[in-house]
């Protein structure tokens, strides 16, 4: 609240009419100024959103939009606003959206990146410059601060696109007068690296591995379908019908936990399994239903930690620490599921002790480590071999063909093969050959 016996000097602005809160200038442009009734103490004065327009047409819907904003309690750009606000906002929104969590983890953290680089001086943040004085050379520095910390060009790329997109829907609001950062050259990601896929000798060892694995049912079935981690972790028992031997892909596990959503729409897929994988999943069920009725009641039970409560509180400050955005989004409710790949007490994995496991058996294997992802990838390269894109990019759960292209490994002797089937489609060989002298 303002002082006692404070003034305000910027009474209620002009009017032109009946168009409240729009005052027309000298050069024919219109004002629109709006009191929200904070109080800042810095300047002495209540905050106002202040922006000019061109036409009365252009400064009503401004005027409209901010009012209407002011009623549902959202944050209006006003002089004072700064980057870190706008982009806490910008996150909140899509929160509000039906963002999953883990999005908006990685939403808070590059705010986090974002707003404590350096802004006009050495004490100033970037994430403390006023929205409305923001201009591009500000972001350049941001860039260049991250990537003098080390951050990955495709880091830098993502807090540019977070921070480009916040303000362009400023802009859309028509909370901005304009966008300061069409200037900006958008940071370059270098091409993906050309990997190539395990060789046979190199699967021979793997599968070796594999089998000595505490879960080898589950990483034949994830190398044989091609699904993402996540999927086969959080495959409910009844997704897998027997009889026909169907997977049904209908969700994923969550962190720390627990059973959501898919990852997209086009995730939610039917996977009809070999022979081979079917006879080794009915030995993984008949092992499974046995120790279910060991257990008796005991199974599906998770086992309980001293302090829990007091666990999970200190589990928060850290993330509230680590995330310093102003916000924390709370992990949502988690559908709990009977697993179809359970731990030995009947509880579903977690996907961080899944690739414990899985560097376990690289070690075992005596291979280079690569990530579990990787299983994926060689699955979608050899089926590219026999199959259509389209075809390929149905079976993986992938949204656009190019996302599925993006998975294509090198293959040793494919190159050469490719250029002789080439040339024999296109009748090179026996042609040529024959009128050669």
């Amino acid at each position: 609240m303002p002082p006692a016996g404070w003034k305000n000097r910027n009474a209620a602005p002009k009017t032109r009419g009946k168009e409240k809160y729009i005052t027309e200038r000298k050069d024919g442009r219109f004002a629109v100024t709006i009191q929200n009734g904070k109080f800042d103490a810095d300047k002495g004065r209540l905050v106002a959103f202040q922006s000019t327009y061109r036409t009365l047409e252009e400064a009503r819907k401004a005027r409209n939009k901010v009012l209407h904003d002011l009623d549902r309690g959202r944050m209006v750009i006003c002089d004072s606003t700064t980057v870190r606000e706008l982009l806490v906002d910008w996150g909140e929104r899509r929160r509000e959206a039906g963002a999953e969590h883990s999005t908006s983890i990685n939403h808070a953290w590059i705010t986090e990146l974002v707003s404590d680089a350096p802004g006009e001086t050495k004490i100033q943040k970037f994430g403390d410059l006023q929205v409305q004085k923001l201009e591009g050379r500000h972001v350049e520095m941001m860039l260049n601060s991250l990537r003098q910390k080390g951050y990955r060009p495709s880091t830098r790329a993502k807090a540019y696109r977070q921070l480009c997109s916040a303000v362009k829907e400023a802009v859309q609001r028509r909370l901005l007068p304009h966008n300061p950062l069409l200037s900006i050259s958008v940071p370059k990601v270098p091409a993906l690296e050309r990997r190539t896929t395990w060789n046979s000798e190199e699967l021979t060892r793997l599968h070796a591995a594999v089998r000595k694995s505490r879960m080898p049912t589950f990483f034949m079935v994830l190398m044989a379908t091609g699904t993402r981690v996540g999927e086969l972790v959080g495959a409910r028992l009844e997704d897998y019908d027997p009889g026909n031997g169907v997977l049904r892909i209908t969700g994923t596990a969550k962190k720390g936990g627990g059973r959501g959503r898919p990852k997209t729409e086009s995730a939610q897929r039917d996977l009809p399994l070999p022979p081979g994988v079917r006879r080794v999943l009915a030995d993984h069920l008949a092992a499974v239903s046995a120790a279910c009725a060991a257990a008796g009641p005991f199974w599906g039970q998770r086992q309980t930690v001293k302090n829990e409560t007091e666990t999970r509180d200190r589990q928060r400050q850290a993330s509230t620490r680590r995330y310093t955005a102003g916000w924390v989004p709370a992990p949502p409710a988690s559908e709990p599921y009977v697993p179809l790949f359970p731990t030995g007490n009947g509880t579903p994995f977690l996907v961080r002790n899944v690739q414990r496991e899985w560097s376990k058996i690289l070690k075992s294997a005596g291979l280079p480590h690569r990530p579990l992802h990787e299983t994926r990838a060689a699955w979608i390269t050899a089926v590219l071999g026999e199959l259509k894109v389209h075809e390929v990019q149905w079976a993986a759960g992938h949204s656009t063909p190019q996302m599925t292209l993006r998975y294509a490994r090198n293959v040793e002797g494919r190159q050469t093969r490719a250029a002789f089937i080439g040339a024999e489609r296109l009748g090179l060989v026996d042609t040529w050959v024959e009128e050669t002298p």
